[in-house]
Formats: structure tokens, sequence, C-alpha cells
């Protein structure tokens, strides 16, 4: 034992020294790849982004799996072990829950399964991207300090790897399972009729994504940490009517959390018969959202409802479905502990998914139903996508996008926009999904998929202008899901009326910190006591708030421990059901907090304006709920920012701090972490910062961590940043450096023709067979 431990402080000495003196990058590089079969020329720009220029699509994917591999190792290393299962082979029993639950899950089986299924195109492609890493694999270069810490040495890659981590990513961006489970829990603690009464739902009223005179008439642990925050998007466009050079303009910023390394990459790739640019999952080729020679496309999360719990009647080995008893479908997974023994994971299944039983705790068995579950075409889809060139290739591209569900915003050189649903969503016999369903009648079967002609989709709006910011999908209830309020949506939907739009006004509106909620309740502040001088000055201090929600914002740190205190206290009767947490290990989600942000602070902001005191239980009102809810708030911020108002700040409660999985030990800490950095915005403002909380307790936060505007008059005007930087090495000059330019709202170019990008050139790698 005190041998390895020694070895271990060794090991962590010298990872410490090699992050802290990092070699030096050379300008220009020549690297034997024979994988290739002609050279691939890489011109890096001063940013960190890699222009790949291939003679052929194979080699330009066995570079971009190459240059992926070369910088962002550690964290596909991570990404396939998690979707696979087997984190607990890399770091110990800490990761056992995770594991856990993705073998029940069988994430790794789908993806088995969806391999089998590729198209000859596609096949070539993904099998060009996995030569690509286990080139880099066999390179001289030295693995990244995080395997040497732990003594590891990576596998090859295979198909398999590339396509699992879409499972996962689909799975932690569809969480409609954990929101049964708390209506579920809910109904159980109040009874069915006093549940009623909180509106489990989207709030009536608000406005849609595609609205209906637009749409066509159709038939852990301290090392991993398990950081789940929900995860939004903003996607928009407007035609040329609305644009100062005459072209479409379309900005896209994906909300998922914002750590070390980054989730996204950047590459602009070209050969001759494809070429685009924009972010990309390191682990896969192509692109996800960017821009080719004809068409850019962003996209937002759809919250559609793809997941259902089926409460099963199970004995002896069997399970009832309508009259019969049918076998169980069991599996037994062998899971690989660090210095641990094996363990044995057996899955259960019954027709409608399998048993989350033993993973969620409780005596009910429950069958988890998932569209990511029945292998699709995501990664055909993708590729069919990033080469599509008018409006008609990317809606029968999206044709085959199984998950998770997304509202895609479309534009094109030609001066069309367009939005699209993607997404594998299931036709239900009966109910809408919203609590678990009895899976013995057979009356609430799923009897297939929407149809890919029968998804909302919108061309050329009159309004000349498209905007999905999470919110609902569309007013019909054809398609069911869990979706955010509008504020984001009306808020980027009255900038952008004004028109004359260029890349500098969406970079403004990408970066607005305009509070709707927060102006609503700072014009119910008047009704609020104020008896002592501090009550005094935080009141005239709400009074006054513009609503802009900035890191320096006084009254901004008094909105939001306002608001904090204001749900805590209106939803005190569901304060057991709230502090829910379902999944295990990285997969865990809290819909309670969901549920707070989500579907009560509309509703209660709705209350409390009209004072509508027979919702809350006998003997409360709400005033003294307001009341009640105003001194927790202000004793609060004096315990955490002082007694003088006029020190608060908003940007002392909400900050960012940038955190790597090793950030927690010791001597790497302050190497492979930044911050914290003061920052505005919250889940409500279009500039998106929800500082949340992992199930762990530990901060997590999530907002855009990649920000894209595309100028449809000149490529060469676009412009993104990543909230990190290009490179997942710890002392790499390219490791953090786009965090300085993300956290002042700037931008750097999307360097497109090749005099530009050889203009801004740091260095040339040439890739030789």
């Amino acid at each position: 034992m005190r041998l390895r431990l020694l070895a271990d402080a060794v090991r962590l000495v010298s990872v410490a020294a090699r992050i802290a003196i990092p070699p030096r990058a050379r300008s220009r590089e020549r690297i034997r790849v024979t994988v290739l079969s002609e050279p691939v020329e890489v011109l890096r720009d001063r940013w960190g982004v890699p222009h790949v220029y291939a003679r052929n699509r194979a080699d330009l994917f066995a570079a971009q799996g190459f240059l992926h591999a070369r910088d962002r190792l550690w964290q596909m290393e991570l990404q396939r072990r998690l979707g696979r299962g087997e984190l607990a082979e890399l770091v110990g029993p800490d990761a056992l829950d995770g594991d856990r639950f993705a073998r029940t899950l069988g994430l790794r089986r789908t993806a088995e399964a969806e391999v089998s299924l590729l198209d000859s195109a596609t096949r070539a492609a993904v099998e060009a991207y996995v030569r690509g890493v286990n080139a880099c694999l066999g390179t001289r270069r030295g693995l990244p300090p995080e395997f040497r810490l732990l003594g590891h040495r990576p596998r090859p890659w295979t198909a398999v790897d590339v396509l699992v981590w879409g499972k996962a990513l689909g799975l932690s961006m569809s969480g409609n399972w954990a929101s049964e489970v708390l209506r579920a829990r809910i109904v159980d603690a109040l009874g069915p009729d006093a549940a009623a009464r909180h509106d489990l739902g989207y709030l009536p009223g608000q406005c849609s994504t595609v609205p209906a005179a637009e749409s066509p008439e159709l038939p852990a642990d301290p090392l991993l940490g398990s950081s789940h925050v929900a995860q939004g998007s903003n996607a928009w466009a407007v035609s040329g009517k609305l644009s100062k050079h005459g072209k479409p303009l379309l900005a896209c910023d994906p909300h998922l959390n914002i750590s070390f390394p980054a989730i996204w990459y950047q590459n602009h790739l070209h050969a001759p018969d494809f070429h685009v640019t924009g972010a990309g999952l390191p682990g896969a080729p192509g692109v996800v959202t960017g821009h080719n020679d004809r068409i850019a496309w962003g996209f937002s999360n759809a919250r559609a409802d793809v997941q259902d719990l089926f409460e099963e009647r199970v004995e002896d080995g069997r399970y009832l479905h309508g009259d019969r008893w049918l076998p169980l479908t069991v599996t037994r997974e062998t899971i690989s502990v660090r210095r641990g023994g094996d363990e044995v994971v057996e899955v259960r299944a019954t027709g409608h998914g399998p048993l989350v039983t033993e993973v969620l705790g409780g005596s009910r068995e429950l069958a988890f139903c998932w569209t990511g579950n029945i292998p699709g075409g995501l990664l055909p889809s993708l590729l069919a996508l990033n080469a599509a060139e008018d409006w008609a290739a990317f809606d029968r591209a999206l044709d085959g996008w199984a998950e998770p569900a997304l509202n895609f915003v479309y534009a094109d050189v030609d001066g069309h926009i367009g939005y699209r649903l993607a997404g594998a969503v299931p036709v239900r016999a009966d109910g809408d999904g919203s609590v678990p369903a009895p899976g013995w009648t057979g009356t609430h079967e799923w009897t297939g998929l929407v149809a890919a002609d029968e998804l909302p989709r919108a061309l050329d709006p009159a309004t000349n202008l498209l905007v999905t910011a999470n919110n609902r999908i569309e007013e019909a209830e054809r398609i069911p899901g869990e979706w955010i309020p509008d504020y984001r949506a009306r808020r980027i939907a009255d900038l952008l009326g004004a028109g004359e739009h260029e890349v500098g006004t969406f970079t403004r509106i990408q970066n607005d910190v305009l509070s709707l909620p927060g102006l609503e309740l700072a014009g119910l502040a008047n009704r609020l006591p104020a008896v002592n001088p501090l009550e005094r000055a935080a009141r005239d201090a709400l009074v006054r708030w513009d609503g802009e929600l900035t890191a320096d914002s006084g009254a901004g740190a008094i909105y939001w421990s306002l608001r904090t205190a204001l749900l805590k206290h209106a939803y005190a009767d569901l304060a057991g059901p709230l502090g829910l947490k379902a999944g295990l290990g990285m997969f865990t989600w809290q819909p309670g907090l969901e549920f707070l942000e989500y579907v009560a602070t509309p509703n209660t902001l709705k209350r409390l304006t009209a004072r509508e005191d027979d919702w809350l239980p006998p003997g409360r009102d709400w005033q003294s709920v307001f009341t009640g809810a105003w001194r927790e708030a202000l004793a609060e911020l004096t315990g955490q920012l002082g007694p003088d108002v006029g020190d608060w700040r908003y940007g002392r409660l909400h900050q960012l701090t940038l955190c790597h999985p090793f950030g927690g030990l010791p001597l790497l800490d302050r190497l492979v972490n930044r911050g914290p950095f003061p920052t505005g915005g919250d889940l409500d403002t279009v500039c998106a910062g929800q500082l949340g909380q992992s199930a762990d307790g530990s901060p997590a936060y999530s907002g855009g961590a990649y920000r894209q505007v595309c100028d449809l008059a000149d490529w060469d005007r676009s412009v993104s940043v990543l909230a990190t930087g290009q490179s997942g090495r710890p002392g790499d000059r390219h490791y953090a450096d786009l965090a300085e330019l993300w956290l002042r709202a700037e931008y750097h170019p999307m360097l497109w023709t090749r005099s530009l990008v050889e203009q801004e050139t740091e260095q040339r790698i040439a890739l030789e067979p």
C-alpha cells in the first residue's frame, strides 16, 4: 500500500511539473501518418482552430480523427468510457454507479447495433476517422498528462466508440423520465387533487417555436462529478429583409456544461467534394453546427418527450403484458473496477425496455423506454447535413436524425431561412407520457414514431425571422415536451424585430442579459415591507432596477436571491418530492430544480401578481409568502455579501469556475482550473448562465459553451468562440486562451477563404502518408 501511494505521489508531482513547464509548440511540423493515401495540410490559426486541406474525403476524416486525438484524447477516453459504462476501470469505485446506469440502459449495445446498420458512405467516413485516431495513438508524441497520472494507456479506437458518445449525450439532453418520477412522487405525497393545482406542465399562452400560422397543415464524485444541469440552447435566423447586407444571418449558442475540456471542437474541413466549418464533437467526424459553401445551420434542444417509464408487474422472471406472462430478457454485464474486483450487473428487460428498479431504488418495477435505444441513423444524417446544398437536401438529411430531438434553424446563400424539428418522437396509444404508465395493460404502448414528413417545419415565414430557445415547439398537442419558459425566445424576437441586422447586432443579442422575469418581480417590489434602513435600501434598488442582470448589478443580486426564496416559500409543501435525485453517478438528474425554474417560476409570478390566494394551502396568502421570502433573501445576502446594500454585486454570487476533472487534486487545481469569474445572466436571459448544483452539492454551470454567428452575405464575416480553448492539454497555449474573449463577449473570425487562413496561420502541420 505504501509503495502504491508513493508511486501515485511521484506521478502527481511529475504531471504537475509537465503542465507547469509545457513543451514549446513548433511553427512547422511534419508527421508521418501511414493511414493516409495522400498528403494532408493543416494550418492552425492563432485561435487554435485547425484548417484541414485534403485531396479526398477519406484522408480528410482520417486527418480530423488524428487532430481530435492529438488535442482531446483524454476527453475522448472519458466520453467513450462514460457511454460504455467503463469509467470505473479507469478511475476506480467512485465511477461504479454511473457505469451501472450506462450498462443497464444499454448504450453500448445500441451503438453496436447501429454500427451494423451504417450505409457504405458513412461506414467509410467512420472507418477513416477511426484510422486517424489510432494513427495518433501510435505516434511518438507523449500521451496527455491525465493518462500518465493514472498510469493508463488507451486501447485502439473503434466505430462503436464513435457512436456511443452520441448515445450518452442524447441521454443527457433528454431527461423527461426523471420528471415522470418527480410527478409520481408529488402525486404520492399530496394526492391527485392537491397535486393537480401545481400545474406540472407548460404555462398556457407562452409563445411557440413554430406558430400555428407558420406550421404547415400535417396529417458524483469529487473527481468526476455528476454535473447534470438543464441543457438548453438558442438558435435564430433572419432573412435578408431584416439584415443590413440583404442576405440571411444565423446564430446559434448551445447551452451545455462549461468546463475543461470544452465539449465542442472547432474544425474547418476542406476536400474537393466536402467543405464545411463549425463546431463538432471530439470523437466523431464532421461538424454539428456551422456552415458549408451554400447553407448554415444551428440548433436548440427541442426537449421533446422521447422517454417513458412503464410500471411492470414482475413475478418469477416473467412480466405481465395483457393476459400473457412473458419471460424477462436477462443480460449480464461485467464491470472491471480499478484496484478492485469485477462487478456483475444483471440487466433485466421487458418489451418496453430495461428495468431500472435496481439503479433507481424503491419497490416499483419500472421499465425505461427511450427512442435512443432504437438503433437509428444519427451519424449518416449528420454527414448528409454537412454536405447539403439547399433546403430540400437539408430537410432530407434530417429525416434520419434520431436523438437527441433538436430544433434546427437553416439559412442559405439564396436568401431562404427555415426551421425543422428533427428526431425520433414516439406516437403513444394513450396518455402524454408525463407520468409512469401501467405496462401490463397494453393501453399506453408506443405504436410507432411520428413520420419525418409530419414533424413541424417552416420555410421563409412571413415574419422574416425564426427563433427557437427551448420553448414550446407548437401549439398542437401532438408532440409533448418538457419545455423551458419563453423568456429568452420573446426577448430574442423583440430584438430581431428592429431589423437592419449584421454580425455585430447578433453578437450583442447573444450576450444580452435583460431578465424578463426579473422585471416582473421588480415591478412588484413596492409590495415588499421596508421597516428598517437595509430593507428600504434593498427595496429601492429593486424598484429602480432596469432588469439588466450584469455581474456588477446590486439589484440583480437582490432579484436572484428573492426569486430563489420565493419559489422555496411558494412550494414549501413540495419540499420532500422536489429534493429527488434520479439516476446514478454522472447520470444523475435533479428534476425538482428544473421544476422550480421552468414550471414554477412563471406560475408563481402570475399568481403573485394576481394575488391568487386560493391557490395556496389553507391559512397562507401571497403577501405573507412574499414577505417571508423577502426577509429570508435579505438575511442570506447580508450573510454572504455584508450589511451594506451598496456593496452587493450579482457577480459575487454568480460565478463560473472552469474545472478540469482532476481539478480537485492537490498541486493540480491551480494548473488545470481557471476562475472563478464573475458572470452575468441566468437561465432566463439570452446570454444564459445557469449556476446550478451537482448531485454531490458542488457548483455546476451551464451556458453558451460555443457561440456562432454566420453571415450568408460573406462567410468571412462569420464569427465564433468557445468558452475555454481548442486544446484539452493543460499547459497548452490554446487550453484556455479563448475564455478571455468569451467572458468579454468577444469573438474570433470563422476563417473561410484560404488567403485569410494563411494570414492568420501560426502553425503548419504536414501529414504525410
